[in-house]
């Protein structure tokens, strides 16, 4: 039921349910904006190799420069660039 209030904060737009359906993103909204007891909670849930998967995969548009680096930081890894979003692959003439 906590995990269901939570995806409700971080993902708003959407069903809890749909939510916790795709625990990647969720994991990454957590991670980009969530708070220390959220973070807690979600840990304990899908574990630290969850969280660390789904900072590999990430999407472009979920976090902002210090937690990309944070995340990076915690887990060790190198910081790479923040994913970008690709509106058009081809110049338009």
């Amino acid at each position: 039921q906590q995990l269901k209030q939570f995806a409700k904060k971080l993902i708003w737009w959407q069903s809890p349910e749909v939510s916790l359906a795709n625990p990647r993103r969720l994991l990454l909204q957590v991670m980009a904006r969530g708070d220390w007891p959220e973070i807690v909670a979600f840990k304990k849930a899908f574990g630290l190799d969850a969280f660390r998967e789904a900072l590999l995969n990430a999407e472009a548009g979920i976090f902002n420069i210090k937690s990309w680096t944070m995340w990076h930081q915690f887990f060790g890894l190198p910081v790479r660039e923040l994913p970008k979003r690709e509106f058009l692959k081809e110049p338009v003439l």
